[in-house]
């Protein structure tokens, strides 16, 4: 089996923001809808004035109308707090089936909080993925199915799902895992994803918000 590797987390939009002003013009159409107040629909502009006046009131259903989806690559604990977000959708990548001595190898990815570690504290982190790269190796090689072989993984082995949610709940997970309370892995995802939507909806994802 080829030896283990590490890398960092990393999170993409890959569905929903191909046209950021057509989606604040559909979160305005829709909106207007409660008043029936199509009149005051005057583009780009009036988009942005619609979406910010909704947040700062409140009103977020409004914001539901529309989904964004992102994949992520990080390690199963991450991916077991991420998926606690119920109110989305999830595929993620099975260790019951894939075989990662077929696939070149085992990812795991290293902490963010590893920069602060001593240089004993990497080595032992190394060393011990390493140790359950070899193990899951030894237990494919002696003919145990993926799905009982991985039961020598870590939490830090590496793993890709693909999440969707709308921008409701796009926002309320960023006010849980952008957040000096949230653990590092996931708060440093959600960062960078909270800066790649903020540049894109500023009005509905305000920077620092």
């Amino acid at each position: 089996m080829a030896g283990a590797s590490f890398r960092t987390s990393s999170v993409e939009i890959v569905d929903g923001l191909d046209n950021p002003a057509q989606v604040m013009r559909k979160i305005e159409h829709f909106g207007r809808v409660a008043h029936r107040s199509w009149a005051g629909e005057k583009g780009d502009s009036s988009a942005r004035d619609f979406v910010r006046m909704i947040v700062k009131l409140g009103h977020e259903s409004v914001l539901e109308h529309h989904n964004i989806s992102v994949m992520v690559i990080t390690d199963r604990a991450t991916a077991q707090q991420w998926l606690r977000h119920r109110l989305a959708s999830y595929t993620m990548e099975s260790q019951r089936y894939v075989n990662y001595a077929k696939r070149g190898g085992l990812e795991f990815i290293r902490p963010v909080a590893a920069r602060n570690w001593s240089p004993e504290a990497q080595c032992a982190w190394e060393d011990a993925m390493r140790s359950a790269g070899r193990a899951y190796g030894a237990l494919i090689a002696a003919g145990l199915p993926a799905e009982d072989a991985r039961s020598v993984l870590p939490n830090a082995t590496a793993t890709t799902f693909v999440t969707t949610a709308n921008l409701r709940q796009w926002r309320h997970f960023f006010a849980v895992r952008d957040d000096q309370a949230a653990q590092s892995e996931i708060r440093a995802l959600a960062n960078a994803l909270h800066k790649q939507l903020s540049a894109l909806l500023p009005d509905v994802f305000p920077a620092g918000n």
